[in-house]
């Protein structure tokens, strides 16, 4: 049987020669078991940090669509996750830092959230061989966000 190499042009949606298909798929059930978590805390609001059942109901759908994409990784996924990652990280990491400083606990979602983030950024980036202006872009774009998300909340209190 002749086997054909892994070429450029087959980059466009992932495909089952992935060299990490365990570590995909146990990505996307972490992003189903945080869309769980949203449902839950609109059942309870005691379980997570403070924020607006319409808020978790937008994170229900964010996370499930970032777990489908996590199992296709279709080509234009990295961008669509480096915009995700700028507002996780910008969210989570003033989150976490005011838990620690004010409140003198560990926000344990939010540090999931900074270190798992671009450990998952960069297993996308590294499975599809992205050019460097691509890797560029997609940095960009997540930090072009985080920003945005981080003026907001120091513009709001």
């Amino acid at each position: 049987m002749d086997v054909k190499p892994y070429t450029r042009s087959d980059r466009s949606v992932a495909t089952s020669r992935s060299r990490l298909p365990w570590l995909f798929r146990g990505l996307a059930l972490g992003f189903l078991c945080a869309a769980a978590f949203h449902a839950a805390c609109i059942v309870d609001a005691a379980l997570g940090e403070p924020s607006p059942p319409w808020r978790h109901a937008l994170f229900i759908a964010v996370n499930v669509g970032v777990a489908i994409g996590t199992l296709w990784r279709p080509g234009w996924f990295l961008f669509v996750f480096a915009l995700f990652a700028g507002q996780q990280l910008a969210s989570h990491a003033m989150d976490g830092w005011r838990a620690f400083s004010v409140e003198q606990r560990v926000d344990w979602a939010s540090l999931v959230v900074v270190l798992g983030v671009p450990v998952v950024f960069f297993a996308l980036a590294r499975e599809r061989e992205r050019r460097l202006w691509e890797l560029a872009l997609a940095l960009v774009l997540m930090a072009a966000v985080g920003a945005g998300v981080a003026v907001d909340r120091l513009a709001s209190g």
